[in-house]
């Protein structure tokens, strides 16, 4: 899977999950465009209201043999870390 497909089918799973991405506090209508994925993803991936939406507030984190973390917790911090963290999303995601 491309590095687009994974960032597209991410910002699909999070808007389902009631995520809005803002741009300068404006919503953005359509975030599924060129201008958000071949931007700065990061603006929006590295986002607590992402991650939330993404991985929720369960812990994932515990099962995982984490520190305790919530479960977007865990896995934001993994992905700001990650050599790739497009790869680390796509591979941490259930689509």
């Amino acid at each position: 899977m491309t590095n687009q497909e994974i960032l597209t089918k991410a910002i699909t799973l999070a808007i389902e999950n009631s995520w809005r991405p803002l741009e300068n506090g404006i919503e953005i209508e359509n975030p599924i465009t060129d201008k958000v994925i071949n931007n700065d993803p990061r603006l929006y991936i590295y986002s607590h209201d992402f991650a939330k939406a993404l991985w929720g507030e369960d812990g994932v984190g515990l099962a995982q043999g984490g520190s305790g973390k919530l479960g977007w917790q865990y896995y934001l911090s993994h992905m700001v870390i990650a050599t790739d963290p497009i790869k680390y999303l796509g591979e941490n995601l259930k689509f």
